[in-house]
């Protein structure tokens, strides 16, 4: 064989094996992709089903949601962080819960905020201050002032201990100038918004604010709450006459957030994939709609902003957290 036959053939070597590592670059995804749910399947998920719909479209194969219920949530965020393999084919709904409070509220934890990659938020779900129809208060200034002149009077409400309730009065509690207010636990929250719509507690942290058929803010107005102020950045679009508390001089953002992470380590072809369809399918009309009749709105953060983003919240958890002495369960 002389020399030419020999470059021929290494030749064509090099140029089939780029190729195949072309073709299985290419082929990601190669099985379907897997999104870890925390919380279930139920109501709140409608969005990402939709929203798994939508990338499926995009993909050669489909992305489909899974339940994985327990402990909060942190059995999902642990599955992902100490047992999944970074390949981009098992993703997790990440949010302020598992990825957030969890981390200041829960003993033994097996994972940190560093074993996540934030991909993308996607939705948010905003609190309110509301009272109940017989309390002593019709506006946020006046529900301090009563704060004030009579410690730990009010009865407030709330979804168990360290929950985004809870950390929200705390929150309000240290900005407000040390107010002392009275914490009732109950264990969910149709039970938190009875309370209050009954009179036997004074107010309640409430998750919603769209205004959609199943938002817990509207069917806890409509059964005769009254709206203090929001949590939100920004007034909520369904309620614009009601104040958000910075506006008030309070100092007090504190909403859920959702989104799509993955385990720490992804390629980055699967990154580049995953984010490509991911971004596009958060945009769709279709998916704003359906978390809207759920009382959640589209928040919309790419990669990089989202990561920033939960930094930036779980450090003011961890400052609400010990501000409060709130111990771990």
């Amino acid at each position: 064989m002389n020399g030419k036959s020999i470059g021929s053939r290494k030749f064509w070597v090099v140029i089939f094996v780029l190729a195949f590592a072309s073709t299985s670059a290419a082929e990601y995804p190669e099985k379907p992709i897997e999104i870890l749910m925390p919380y279930g399947l139920g109501l709140t998920a409608a969005g990402y089903s939709v929203l798994a719909d939508i990338m499926s479209k995009q993909l050669p194969k489909p992305v489909i949601l899974t339940p994985a219920i327990g402990a909060g949530g942190t059995v999902a965020g642990e599955k992902i962080a100490k047992r999944t393999k970074p390949d981009g084919y098992t993703l997790i709904q990440v949010n302020s819960g598992t990825n957030g409070m969890a981390f200041f509220t829960k003993k033994d934890l097996n994972y940190t905020m560093d074993d996540f990659m934030y991909l993308a938020e996607v939705n948010a779900c905003d609190l309110a201050l509301i009272a109940a129809p017989n309390a002593p208060f019709k506006t946020l200034e006046e529900y301090v002032a009563f704060a004030r002149k009579n410690p730990n009077i009010i009865k407030h409400s709330s979804t168990g201990i360290g929950t985004g309730g809870h950390l929200a009065l705390e929150l309000l509690k240290v900005r407000a100038g040390g107010l002392k207010i009275d914490l009732v636990p109950f264990r969910t929250a149709p039970e938190v918004e009875k309370a209050v719509v009954s009179g036997n507690c004074h107010s309640a942290f409430t998750y919603g604010g769209t205004g959609g058929p199943n938002d817990s803010l509207q069917k806890s107005v409509d059964g005769g709450a009254r709206i203090l102020a929001v949590t939100s950045e920004k007034r909520l679009e369904a309620w614009p006459q009601i104040p958000t508390f910075r506006e008030k001089g309070i100092d007090l953002v504190y909403s859920a957030w959702f989104g799509i992470g993955s385990p720490k380590g992804l390629s980055s072809e699967a990154v580049a994939v995953l984010k490509k369809v991911l971004y596009k399918a958060i945009q769709e009309p279709a998916v704003a709609k359906v978390f809207k009749s759920c009382g959640n709105r589209v928040e919309f953060r790419k990669h990089e902003e989202f990561t920033q983003f939960v930094k930036e919240y779980n450090e003011l958890t961890e400052m609400i957290v010990k501000e409060a002495k709130i111990p771990k369960n």
